[in-house]
């Protein structure tokens, strides 16, 4: 696409990193748009009211649809009526009014994320930005249309709040220039709008809270979602000093605003006596354990309806024999979690969003109380812990969407 073209249709270009933006998110069941917020959304697939996991994942094969470019919007309406027919879901809103924020929010949200990818590959050659505010819209916002043409450098810190879409329905978009493209069309850089934030009430009657705005972006609409859900390209350089500075710190610091208190859960977990059918002997190598264990390589385990991977191989690789004693814990823990968290975690560096899930369950093993934690990133188990059972301190774990409880 030339950058001097006008913007076609988001259904209209098929680009891997538009897709990729969306195949990758993971179902969140949630009851209201303000139970996540912002950057979370560039992880998650949300349908507000949509509670059930089957019910997202036919939502977010009839969305893929468009925004690979295979379907209109008329065509997700014809396959919106056949869902809510099979699943019998009862939704808030006009048919017509809710089927297009469905459709159109993803669609341009999925092009302006995978835009961005695109626009860092080349921010090298082509480092300066220019704001589009798109012909095609019937009832332009004036503050939009004041942006309209401005340039900005790509890391100005202004495209990390009004990078577009900036509301529902807004269809402005970001087209990169080269110094070339600035002295032949005779544009200069500007100066960065000041962002003057002011509260707002939000969610009334629903999910009452009050967020931060600021002029001409929607509630919620004020952060990159490219960023969020690629990251921020930095020289290898920078990253490595910037890395070197959180020394043993985690990477990654969560971004969760409730935990089990607010869930009204307790602050222990019923633990279970788990028996083994087989010992374990400190010679046996983890792999071949767990493989007599799950009796295949891999197994997808279904957990509160989702599913996730297990690979013995993987697994064996980050076990010392000592600690297979404990696999029979990690599998029972994927078939009867007492607790399944979805947790947003921002990247300190990159400033990437990564959503993962934990389960957690307790067991008594031998006489001993022991706490399992698991991870899931993208329907794989990544790791998992077994320690002995400490409330207070895998409590500070327990946070984010209670998705799953007992």
């Amino acid at each position: 696409m030339s950058n001097d073209t006008p913007k076609a249709k988001y259904g209209g270009i098929a680009f891997k990193q538009k897709i990729k933006t969306l195949s990758d998110k993971l179902n969140l069941p949630t009851k209201t748009y303000a139970d996540i917020w912002e950057k979370q959304h560039a992880k998650a697939f949300v349908v507000a009211g949509a509670m059930q996991d089957d019910l997202l994942t036919d939502f977010k094969r009839a969305v893929l649809k468009a925004v690979d470019g295979t379907s209109t919007l008329e065509d997700f309406r014809k396959d919106f009526d056949q869902i809510v027919a099979k699943t019998g879901w009862d939704y808030n809103g006009g048919r017509n009014w809710r089927t297009r924020v469905i459709y159109e929010t993803n669609t341009r949200m999925a092009y302006a994320a995978g835009r961005y990818q695109q626009m860092q590959a080349v921010k090298v050659s082509r480092p300066y930005w220019q704001y589009k505010h798109s012909i095609a819209v019937v009832t332009p916002r004036a503050q939009h249309l004041a942006w309209d043409g401005m340039v900005l450098a790509a890391d100005d810190p202004w495209w990390k709040t009004h990078y577009p879409p900036n509301g529902y329905g807004c269809d402005c978009y970001v087209r990169t220039l080269s110094a070339r493209d600035l002295e032949g069309k005779g544009l200069s850089v500007s100066e960065s709008p000041a962002v003057i934030w002011t509260d707002k009430m939000i969610g009334a009657t629903t999910n009452p809270r009050v967020v931060k705005v600021t002029a001409g972006v929607d509630a919620g609409f004020a952060y990159n979602v490219g960023e969020a859900a690629w990251g921020q390209q930095l020289a290898k350089t920078v990253y490595d000093k910037e890395i070197a500075k959180l020394k043993n710190q985690s990477k990654w610091q969560s971004m969760a605003k409730t935990d089990f208190v607010d869930y009204g859960r307790s602050i222990e977990i019923p633990f279970k006596v788990l028996k083994p059918k087989k010992v374990i002997t400190r010679s046996q190598d983890p792999a071949d354990y767990l493989l007599e264990l799950i009796g295949k390589s891999e197994k997808v385990f279904d957990v509160a309806g989702s599913a996730v991977l297990v690979n013995a191989a993987f697994l064996g690789e980050h076990l010392t024999a000592d600690r297979s004693k404990y696999l029979p814990l990690l599998l029972k823990a994927l078939e009867e979690p007492y607790e399944v968290w979805q947790v947003f975690e921002s990247h300190k560096v990159s400033k990437q969003v990564s959503l993962k899930r934990r389960l957690f369950s307790d067991y008594t093993l031998d006489g001993m109380a022991m706490s399992v934690v698991l991870t899931v990133k993208q329907g794989v188990l990544v790791s998992w812990t077994v320690v002995p059972l400490k409330p207070k301190r895998l409590n500070k774990l327990r946070k984010g969407v209670l998705i799953f409880s007992r």
